[in-house]
């Protein structure tokens, strides 16, 4: 399958949709702009987001569910590396692991590591 070289709005739409969290408009016209490959080339070189226990301490005791689950959540709608997240949430669907021994640090630790090295 070859990408289109000029995507419409709908195939960008529909191309974020797949390879991120869903896309904003900028993002939309970004793809549009630029294309699917010089989009993909931008994730690929884009640094992990703010590590994933640096957010859970942030909101360790300020909500009322998970401070993890908040962390995380938080990383995949808000991250600029969306295909990042989006890979390594798919390889921690692969990869997991149990809390029962672990506290949440440790699979904020996990998580940040699955993130920073999901591309290789």
């Amino acid at each position: 399958m070859s990408l289109p070289t000029s995507p419409t709005r709908a195939d960008a739409v529909r191309f974020l949709q797949m390879a991120s969290f869903g896309g904003r408009p900028v993002d939309v016209t970004n793809v549009q702009t630029n294309g699917i490959p010089a989009w993909i080339d931008q994730q690929l070189a884009a640094a992990p987001s703010i590590p994933f226990v640096d957010r859970y301490v942030r909101h360790r005791g300020t909500d009322t569910g998970s401070s993890l689950q908040r962390s995380v959540w938080e990383a995949f709608l808000t991250a600029p590396a969306q295909l990042r997240q989006r890979v390594a949430y798919a390889l921690a669907q692969i990869f997991v692991v149990s809390d029962v021994d672990l506290d949440q640090r440790d699979i904020a630790d996990f998580a940040e590591r699955i993130e920073a090295n999901c591309f290789g």
